[in-house]
């Protein structure tokens, strides 16, 4: 039989093509039948039996009513035939013709095309059921919620079964596919035990893994790796993406987890490159390293950073800026009256932690007083974060009054001995003038860090922007170091505020004798006393401490980089050293030999224009890739630089949510793939895909031949 031929016109270069119905779409579609007298073609299941679905309001379009003639969409992957293939109604007619044959004139069947045609309704009917059991593993995955321990085939059906089995059984109660497949199903292939749940979960980790991995393409190839090591080690990639307008912004996602033997840099090494290798990635494409300060990660002779360059010299590592500015305000309170100050303030807080009897006396004091207090709880002093230092000390400062008045009233009542002398020593303690201005000259004086605290363990926060923000904060420490006179003048008001609340003389403490444990400054005055004796010596600490972590390095790529930025790239002088510095990347960029050229023409484009971009992301989006294909590529690089860790530290608490003592004994790619679940809640999952990628990992002859 000779199709007719149809010419149509393409309307986008006006040409002429002939095309015509395609005798392989019969073989490839067995469900697709042509009409001659329509030149089109139908399905047969669902033209019989549309009609016989309980589906209102429904109007049947092409394959149904209407021949299918359009014969440039019939194969691919989004096109006509291909796409119907695939839905739900189609498959329920194909059930619906096969029952009908079935059930009305069997005996003109052959026996053979009747159970092939059986077997196949079965597996069409097992593989609609899979996806809703998927679905409740996902579930479960991303609430999680503990599938339970009872999903043997021994468990007793009057007992609670677990999540996992209620929420199929509710399921089951909507779902006629799934209710079908459990009815039918043999009693060993019910697949619901604890082996199909493991299954599913590596499944679905693998697939949220690959769907990180696919957004790594040829069009943003680099990116930055951001490991925390603990017990369990977690490790983030940081890249390039473009939403639907082509506008670059950069992601951050949790990507692995590897519960590691030990710590050291061999060992975190191996399991990051191991990581990388088996996600298909190429070790090649890292151009950025972030980890925290600790020497196995940070040694630049064997700690882990430096073991990565050997394998890939352009990984230049970053260390987290989070974790330099703890390290610098942690070295700065070891002052003496400082470090006395914050002892003093936490062990004020363990008293009232570690009873719920005294907590509930300050509660009872602070009501009885009729204050309007926020908080009523002192908060900890965590070890790796300001921000709570800094709240700690703010909200101690709010109910210190109270804190005095609590601990004068325990240690004079009839109390327990012990609680009484503790609470006897932290009463004087708070009533040493040297404390109260300890703790003031601490909230003050760190008060400037605290946004930039926040700000550096923001997710969409640039390198050069934190650079920026970092500079600005040691300006504003070096302003009150050089003006500490006046400044010193407004603090000294609120110590002497606070003195009058606690009924604390404002002297300096005589010292008999020569003493060397305390500072013996001659003053005239208690405020100059105070101020050369704390306050000075701590702005110093603290601006040193700065300055030391946060010394930037010229010959650093990643400087070079941030210079080429419009906003700061009219201060490059020397165009020929800034490409001597960026020889490490002469393999990365497409024409290394013009880009002096292109650093040129760049900055003449941005010299006479009033708005430049502030940031890489900025940079990128304005680089034309055609015009600026070098500058395009580093710009790239620069934006899979890390400037924080803490990110990575973030999955640890859903670690430890889904890693809980009832599930202490499973294994790696299941707590991976938990802890991936867990936290791409927001993920959108195909369920489809998921079912096929486990049948094709899993071969059972209930869904496949």
């Amino acid at each position: 039989f000779k199709f007719p031929v149809q010419q149509e016109t393409s309307t986008s270069r006006q040409v002429v093509q002939n095309r015509k119905f395609n005798l392989s779409w019969l073989k490839d579609y067995p469900w697709l039948v042509y009409s001659k007298e329509l030149d089109g073609g139908f399905c047969i299941h669902w033209f019989l039996f549309a009609v016989n679905l309980l589906m209102k309001n429904c109007q049947f379009g092409v394959l149904v009513q209407q021949p299918f003639v359009n014969s440039k969409d019939a194969k691919g992957e989004d096109s006509v035939l291909p796409k119907h293939e695939k839905t739900d109604y189609h498959k329920n007619a194909i059930v619906a013709s096969s029952n009908f044959l079935c059930q009305t004139r069997p005996y003109l069947i052959n026996p053979l095309l009747f159970w092939t045609l059986k077997r196949r309704l079965v597996k069409e009917r097992n593989k609609q059921a899979l996806p809703s059991l998927v679905k409740c593993v996902l579930f479960c995955g991303k609430q999680n919620s503990k599938t339970g321990h009872r999903d043997d085939a021994t468990m007793d059906p009057t007992s609670n079964c677990g999540n996992f089995q209620a929420l199929i059984d509710f399921r089951a109660e909507y779902y006629s596919n799934l209710q079908e497949f459990r009815k039918h199903a043999p009693k060993n292939a019910t697949y619901t035990s604890k082996i199909f749940q493991n299954d599913v979960i590596v499944v679905l980790g693998e697939y949220i893994q690959e769907n990180i991995a696919s957004n790594i393409n040829e069009s943003s190839p680099y990116f930055g790796i951001i490991v925390d090591e603990v017990t369990d080690t977690v490790s983030n990639l940081q890249y390039v993406r473009y939403d639907e307008n082509e506008k670059p912004y950069i992601e951050e996602d949790s990507f692995a987890f590897s519960n590691l033997e030990s710590t050291n840099s061999e060992t975190i090494t191996e399991a990051i490159l191991d990581m990388i290798k088996k996600s298909g990635l190429g070790a090649t494409k890292i151009r950025g390293q972030s980890y925290d300060m600790t020497a196995s990660m940070s040694s630049s002779l064997n700690g882990t950073q430096a073991k990565i360059c050997k394998v890939v010299p352009n990984a230049i590592y970053s260390p987290c800026n989070s974790h330099k500015l703890n390290l610098a305000i942690q070295s700065a309170c070891k002052e003496a009256h400082i470090q006395q100050a914050v002892t003093v303030m936490n062990q004020v807080f363990l008293f009232f932690d570690n009873s719920p009897k005294q907590q509930r006396f300050l509660e009872k004091v602070i009501e009885n007083q009729g204050s309007d207090l926020k908080r009523i709880k002192l908060f900890s002093f965590c070890k790796m974060r300001w921000t709570e230092w800094e709240e700690a000390v703010e909200n101690f400062c709010d109910i210190i009054e109270v804190i005095f008045i609590v601990l004068q009233i325990i240690k004079g009542w009839q109390w327990d001995g012990k609680i009484k002398l503790d609470a006897q020593g932290l009463h004087s303690s708070i009533e040493s003038l040297e404390t109260i201005v300890s703790i003031v000259a601490l909230k003050n004086a760190l008060a400037p860090l605290q946004g930039i605290t926040v700000k550096l363990q923001k997710r969409d926060i640039n390198i050069h922007s934190a650079y920026k923000q970092i500079s600005s904060v040691i300006a504003v420490v070096a302003s009150i170091r050089e003006d500490i006179d006046n400044v010193f003048k407004d603090w000294y008001s609120e110590i002497s505020s606070l003195a009058k609340k606690l009924d604390v003389t404002l002297k300096i403490r005589c010292v008999a004798g020569r003493q060397k444990h305390r500072s013996n400054q001659p003053a005239n005055s208690t405020e100059e006393y105070y101020k050369y004796a704390i306050v000075i010596p701590f702005v110093d600490y603290v601006l040193s401490e700065l300055r030391i972590q946060f010394s930037r390095e010229d010959c650093n790529p990643l400087e070079v980089i941030l210079s080429l930025i419009p906003e700061i790239v009219g201060k490059v002088l020397n165009i020929d050293e800034v490409v001597e510095k960026l020889q490490c990347y002469k393999s990365d960029v497409p024409r290394f030999s013009s880009l002096k050229n292109e650093i040129f023409s760049w900055t003449r484009t941005w010299k006479q224009r009033n708005q430049l971009p502030t940031s890489l992301c900025e940079s990128l989006e304005a680089c034309d890739k055609d015009l600026f294909p070098n500058l395009y590529v580093l710009f790239q690089i620069g934006c899979v630089f890390p400037v924080t860790s803490c990110e990575s530290e973030r999955p640890h608490s859903a670690s430890g949510r889904v890693k809980t003592y009832l599930r202490n004994a499973m294994s790696e790619e299941r707590m991976t793939s938990l802890t991936l679940m867990h936290v791409h809640y927001d993920m959108n999952i195909d369920v489809d895909q998921v079912a096929d990628k486990f049948i094709r990992k899993h071969p059972h002859r209930l869904f496949s031949s």
